[in-house]
């Protein structure tokens, strides 16, 4: 970054080339009296906010440095308009304690937002500008090319050129179909899907090569001889289409996971008219892949097996389960291939430290299978969880309390989780915050901060606090009907996962599991608990019918 490159070329002679101090603060992270100051209401001191304190130690600094003050959040009308004095060629910042701080000459002002939509022409015309538009001038190629680039040596000697071109083949006709083809409940973009594609890619590789360190052979999960090279690169380029299966197809319902899962089975078996039936815009240059693909079902039905490498089933994964018969039917949880493969994902990038992200309409199981792997999918001793749910009037505020309240201290200025541990913070219904007059989410910017700038403020003493070792895993359902849109800036960051409603299967095995449980439980005969499937059934036919006949 420019920062950066200014530090590497000062020689300490020039009073342009200079090292940056970076200040960044999101200002709608905090409340306004937080952010440049108030008075106490009950004494009527003054206490200094967030910015003031950044601004005084900015100007008092010494000129040896640059010193950046960087906003970064979400411009409104409220607090962007106590900013023209700064802006202007006074350059000073007026308190309502009716102190003036006159910036210093090395002291810069930067705003970084989404948009300028409550922006008024007095702060435009203050402030040069710079607009970026990521997919039209870097696009995904750039985000692939440098993650292949920090592979491990052994995978990039051996399979980086390989994994480069399959990404140059498939992804520009993968990015057609989740945009034009299909319908998707969360708005996404390309560079997202692309961020998660490599994120999820990443966690399979370590999952089924090892742990991939420098220098070391890659190994079987059970550490186990190397896989011989054409087994490797058949694996890798398996979980390379797994990978894109359940990222770029992931952000779409049932009907385009049809859809998406149709174009991927004719890419890989290099089908001659798939540019054609898909109308796909580019040179399509069919291929045959290594094959192997399943038979029957969507693709989303199986998975890479560790041992074998093939596309297996999801229900092979579900083992023996027996209800207690103490057993509360609130609290039964029957396995199902969905439920199996949340459990999966989540596991895979946790283990990585990647952020996940949970949507689906109501009843697709979102907080059943994330508390269920909380409670007995984690290690006790390698783990602590954070759980807590956002309604529309949850504010910043209690937000950091909640967690801060959670948190020891590790040493001055740096908290976490017990020493050894990391914390997983499951936020559930992410996107039900209201939306303030201009737009903004507090709770949604305080939790961008820490992801943008690992901390956030102190709210009493305005110092910083860096947050470690945690993990953000989150759950929401489709904007509309009291849910919102959240910022493309925090979302991001996380890995989404869009549930479809279950299936047939999945929910005559529920159903069936429990009133077969309930039947033994109670001591119906053997007439009645033989038609268990048949109760189930008819039962799911006749809502399935209700449904499209009178909903």
């Amino acid at each position: 970054c420019l920062a950066t490159s200014l530090g590497a070329i000062a020689d300490g002679q020039s009073d342009v080339f200079l090292p940056c101090e970076i200040h960044k603060i999101n200002p709608k992270s905090i409340t306004q009296g937080q952010l440049y100051g108030e008075f106490d209401e009950n004494t009527h001191e003054w206490a200094d906010g967030v910015l003031a304190l950044t601004v005084r130690y900015a100007a008092g600094a010494e000129p040896s440095k640059r010193q950046w003050i960087v906003l970064d959040g979400p411009v409104d009308a409220v607090w962007i308009e106590n900013m023209n004095t700064v802006l202007d060629d006074n350059k000073k910042l007026c308190l309502n304690s009716g102190e003036i701080i006159k910036l210093s000459p090395v002291t810069t002002m930067m705003f970084e937002v989404e948009d300028l939509a409550a922006a008024s022409p007095a702060t435009v015309s203050r402030c040069g500008m710079v607009l970026l538009e990521p997919e039209q001038t870097l696009g995904w190629r750039p985000l692939a090319q440098s993650w292949v680039g920090a592979l491990p040596q052994i995978i990039q000697e051996a399979h980086g050129q390989m994994i480069l071109d399959m990404y140059e083949r498939l992804m520009d006709f993968a990015f057609q179909i989740v945009t034009k083809k299909v319908k998707n409940p969360v708005p996404v973009s390309e560079n997202w899907l692309m961020l998660s594609n490599l994120r999820m890619f990443e966690a399979l590789l370590h999952l089924h090569l090892g742990e991939m360190k420098e220098g070391d052979d890659i190994l079987t999960k059970d550490k186990k001889a190397a896989l011989p090279p054409k087994e490797r690169e058949a694996r890798i380029e398996a979980l390379f289409y797994f990978a894109i299966v359940w990222s770029i197809g992931a952000c779409t319902d049932q009907e385009g996971r049809v859809v998406f899962d149709g174009f991927l089975r004719g890419f890989i078996n290099g089908l001659p008219d798939l540019a054609k039936e898909y109308d796909l815009i580019g040179t399509y240059e069919p291929r045959q892949g290594k094959g192997g693909l399943p038979d029957k079902g969507l693709l989303y039905d199986y998975f890479i097996h560790e041992s074998s490498g093939k596309w297996t089933p999801w229900t092979a994964r579900i083992g023996t389960f027996d209800i207690p018969k103490d057993a509360q039917p609130h609290t039964i949880i029957v396995p199902t291939g969905d439920t199996v493969s949340n459990a999966y994902f989540l596991q895979a990038l946790v283990a990585r430290q990647f952020h996940v992200l949970f949507s689906g309409v109501t009843g697709t199981g979102k907080t059943v299978s994330v508390q269920s792997q909380l409670l007995t999918g984690f290690d006790k001793e390698s783990f602590t969880s954070i759980a807590f749910s956002f309604s529309a009037q949850t504010s910043a505020n209690q937000t950091q309390d909640i967690i801060d309240g959670k948190l020891d201290k590790r040493k001055k200025g740096t908290f976490g989780p017990p020493l050894g541990k990391k914390c997983l913070i499951f936020v559930d219904d992410l996107n039900l915050p209201e939306k303030e007059k201009y737009g903004a989410q507090p709770p949604i910017e305080i939790l961008r901060q820490w992801m943008d700038t690992r901390g956030w403020y102190d709210r009493k003493t305005s110092e910083f606090r860096e947050l470690v070792d945690l993990t953000f895993i989150a759950a929401m359902g489709p904007p509309g009907g009291g849910r919102n849109n959240i910022t493309a800036r925090y979302s991001r960051h996380y890995n989404l996962i869009f549930l479809t409603p279950f299936e047939e299967e999945s929910l005559v095995r529920v159903f069936s599991t429990i009133l077969t449980w309930y039947f033994d439980k109670v001591g119906f005969p053997n007439s009645i608990t033989s038609v268990t499937q048949s109760i189930v059934k008819s039962t799911i036919d006749t809502y399935r019918l209700l449904s499209s006949s009178l909903l």
